[in-house]
């Protein structure tokens, strides 16, 4: 069982690690229906984690990397 500080550190680095849809979208500066779109459209797009029926999370180490493979120099 948590500690109430210890919930609360373990929550801040859940936060850290994973994003909802409209925060990957701010990461990588598109709409949220653009990621919807990517999602189907690119083979490689980070895969979601589904937590429930209409919210999934995407580590956010994995959007970084793919938007950086992106990246037109």
């Amino acid at each position: 069982m948590f500690l109430k500080g210890e919930h609360m550190e373990a929550q801040k680095e859940v936060q850290q690690i994973y994003v909802n849809q409209a925060e990957a979208a701010k990461i990588l500066g598109v709409a949220l229906p653009t990621i919807k779109k990517w999602r189907k459209v690119y083979a490689d797009f980070p895969k979601p984690r589904k937590v429930s029926q209409s919210a999934v999370f995407f580590k956010k180490d994995e959007i970084i990397e793919w938007m950086e493979k992106r990246r037109v120099e």
